[in-house]
């Protein structure tokens, strides 16, 4: 008895060229997004330099009556008395 000949499973012909396709588009994406990320990077940086001037207020000190006691607003009361 003749052996049947076993065919081996072929792959489409496009398998390959859709493979290497996705490939493709996943490494476009790729580059797209790490360029992306990269010039944002550099934007925010340049704004952050812009905007981080150091600013001083300067105040002139004046001469000042010279009272002995020292008055602040409110009381000082405690929230509980307790005879000793």
């Amino acid at each position: 008895m003749p052996s049947p000949e076993v065919d081996s499973p072929r792959t489409p012909r496009w398998l390959p060229r859709a493979g290497l396709a996705i490939a493709a588009l996943a490494l476009i994406l790729l580059a797209h997004g790490l360029v992306s990320r990269a010039v944002q990077s550099s934007r925010v940086r340049a704004v952050t330099e812009a905007e981080a001037v150091p600013s001083v207020a300067v105040v002139t000190p004046s001469a000042a009556d010279n009272r002995a006691g020292l008055e602040l607003p409110g009381r000082l009361e405690a929230y509980i008395r307790a005879p000793i």
